[in-house]
């Protein structure tokens, strides 16, 4: 849906992308697609996998793009790795990143969870983030119109769920 809402070879930011697949490939299928990560190593993978789009290493948190670039912004499974206290920064500077009327899909938390380290396909991977009620209240907040939203349960615990929401920026 949110590649299809978006316009024709339109500009793209994945936020946290990791090696690139399985969502910059999906994108760059259809749009202009920038990934960012803060990994040099899943950016020189993403490059090898996804060679039509474009990688910059940054960190989330200190993004360093201009405002207005971007048609639309997905961020998967990234900001729930980031402490919580930076959520609505890093949710308001993707505000700040978009065109008016522009499109965000982020995957975030839907349970309550301040800090947490747990295992994670053998390592030990951080946690945190809001309930779902607070990131529904932070999104218009910041100046988000949502267009959907829902609860996933978590694919490899299936103890926890994942708030994915579809939003869009007002327009001036």
């Amino acid at each position: 849906e949110f590649s299809r809402l978006l316009p024709p070879n339109a500009k793209v930011l994945d936020a946290g992308c990791g090696a690139g697949v399985p969502i910059t490939r999906f994108l760059a299928q259809f749009h202009h697609v920038v990934g960012v990560d803060f990994s040099i190593a899943q950016l020189r993978l993403a490059a090898k996998l996804v060679p039509s789009a474009m990688f910059a290493c940054q960190d989330l948190t200190q993004l360093a793009l201009a405002p207005a670039t971007f048609d639309g912004i997905c961020s998967f499974y990234a900001i729930i790795h980031i402490p919580r206290s930076k959520h609505q920064a890093v949710i308001a500077a993707f505000h700040s990143l978009l065109r008016n009327h522009g499109l965000v899909l982020l995957c975030l938390g839907a349970e309550d969870n301040e800090a947490d380290y747990a295992p994670y396909l053998g390592t030990s991977m951080f946690w945190s983030h809001y309930d779902y009620a607070t990131y529904l209240e932070m999104l218009p907040a910041i100046g988000f119109q949502l267009v959907s939203s829902q609860i996933v349960p978590d694919p490899i615990d299936k103890t926890g769920g994942h708030l994915f929401v579809l939003a869009r920026k007002d327009g001036a």
